[in-house]
């Protein structure tokens, strides 16, 4: 299913099958697919199945729309009381975080079969997440990577570590720190993307020809080696650094300027403006 077809569903998020292909899809094309509490807790149930579905072959993660998403719903913390009053306490923070944020990130790298991310538009903080642990991401000339976290909510985003260690450390810094946008094909320079290609057609079209290429390996052999390969990687460190990173991302929400930062948010949201000003906000 391609994000335009699963633009026509009401769930905030969209399954199907076809051929062993598990095809999940971010359906909140009017929002840039912001990934509310809901969508969250969909995907992380999907992926639960996923890893126990031994006829599926492959997983593309894919946005309805003109994005593949633009990171978490801000507007959550006014409209959605008990995720407000999670967000309340360190604790409540902790374990909200984690069984939101982290839990559908981990199990979608740990999947015992190849995934692909399908990028157009926005792939922005949370988005990025997943992108940074996707085996294979190809994305579209309109597609644009970044996370205005650090800059515009003074938080520590969770982001860093996955999408760090994909492009290294100049890259991370000037994204995370300057709000820099990376468009496709600096991503594939950095070797976020495995492939760019011009427009939405040409992105079903690779996405098609990735699948069919992935389909004819045998599954448990390119399992196994996948298993190898996240092993090597946690070897290096990156299972730690994740660990690190999520404690330092829960700490930096409970400083004075992100503290500030919230309250400004909830009383913008509270008289119906946008979560970020304008000023803070991009185009691209």
């Amino acid at each position: 299913m391609t994000g335009t077809q699963a633009e026509h569903g009401e769930a905030p998020l969209l399954v199907s099958s076809t051929d062993g292909v598990r095809y999940i899809t971010f359906n909140r094309p009017a929002v840039h697919n912001a990934q509310d509490v809901t969508m969250l807790e969909m995907l992380d149930d999907e992926l639960t199945r996923v890893a126990r579905d031994r006829s599926v072959r492959a997983v593309v993660l894919a946005g309805a729309g003109r994005s593949f998403c633009a990171g978490h719903d801000l507007t959550q913390m006014h409209v959605n009381e008990e995720y407000r009053r999670n967000a309340s306490t360190v604790e409540g923070r902790f374990d909200q975080e984690m069984r939101l944020f982290v839990e559908p990130v981990r199990k979608f790298r740990e999947l015992p079969v190849p995934t692909v991310c399908r990028v157009q538009g926005h792939c922005l903080a949370a988005g990025l997440m997943f992108a940074g642990a996707a085996d294979f991401v190809v994305a579209d000339r309109t597609a644009r990577f970044g996370s205005p976290i650090v800059t515009a909510i003074a938080v520590n985003d969770a982001e860093v570590a996955s999408f760090a260690l994909r492009v290294g450390e100049t890259w991370a810094k000037r994204v995370f720190w300057l709000d820099e946008r990376l468009d496709a094909d600096q991503a594939h320079e950095a070797g976020l993307v495995t492939w760019v290609v011009d427009d939405q057609a040409a992105l079903d079209a690779k996405v098609q020809e990735l699948v069919d290429q992935l389909l004819r390996a045998p599954r448990e052999t390119v399992s196994l080696s996948k298993q190898t390969l996240l092993f090597m990687a946690d070897q290096r460190g990156e299972r730690d650094v994740n660990r690190f990173h999520f404690m330092a991302h829960q700490l930096s929400h409970w400083t004075k300027e992100s503290q500030d930062v919230l309250q400004t948010r909830m009383e913008r949201l509270a008289v119906g403006r946008s979560a970020i000003p304008d000023s803070q906000r991009r185009g691209d």
